[in-house]
């Protein structure tokens, strides 16, 4: 059960980080916008010579999410079995890793093993950004996830608890 301390916690630090969506109107010209970045970055990438072009393309395809979470584990010495009883994932997923160097877990399957790993707030955000996602200051269960690496807690069952009290969906069900 959440102690009165730690929900107060909770409570101030959502309070503080939770962002509200802004309207759609809005939303809509900044989307337009980002379109327009991307039709202008793709543009300036198609100007490159090509040799540089070559460089950038196998610059991203060096290391694999899979690749460097294996290489973590290893160079940490964790225990797959361990982390992963930690983390409560089954022995297909260190399955998929480790056969298909392309598999990307959701990202819910990243914080859960993140929790697993005994993550700080910054190695889960780099294992979050090598798979192409980041935390969400509009997602409440993304800010009280937050609040768990920030406080060094990595017990799933009370973030589990505090998810669900504040009606979020629960890490690994």
């Amino acid at each position: 059960m959440l102690s009165k301390e730690i929900l107060e916690q909770i409570n101030s630090y959502v309070e503080k980080n939770l962002r509200f969506r802004p309207p759609k109107k809005i939303r809509l010209q900044a989307d337009k916008m980002e379109i327009c970045e991307c039709r202008t970055v793709c543009r300036k990438i198609l100007e490159l010579p090509e040799e540089q072009l070559e460089k950038k393309l196998s610059a991203a395809d060096k290391e694999t999410f899979a690749e460097y979470l294996l290489r973590y584990m290893d160079e940490r010495n964790a225990n797959p079995v361990e982390v992963y009883k930690r983390a409560h994932l089954n022995r297909r997923f260190l399955s998929k890793l480790r056969t298909n160097r392309y598999y990307k877990p959701h990202k819910r399957t990243i914080f859960i093993i993140a929790f697993g790993l005994k993550l700080n707030l910054a190695e889960t955000e780099d294992l979050l950004n090598r798979a192409g996602y980041s935390f969400s200051d509009y997602d409440m269960a993304d800010v009280i996830i937050k609040f768990f690496f920030e406080q060094n807690i990595h017990d799933l069952f009370t973030v589990n608890e505090a998810l669900d009290r504040y009606g979020c969906k629960p890490l690994g069900g």
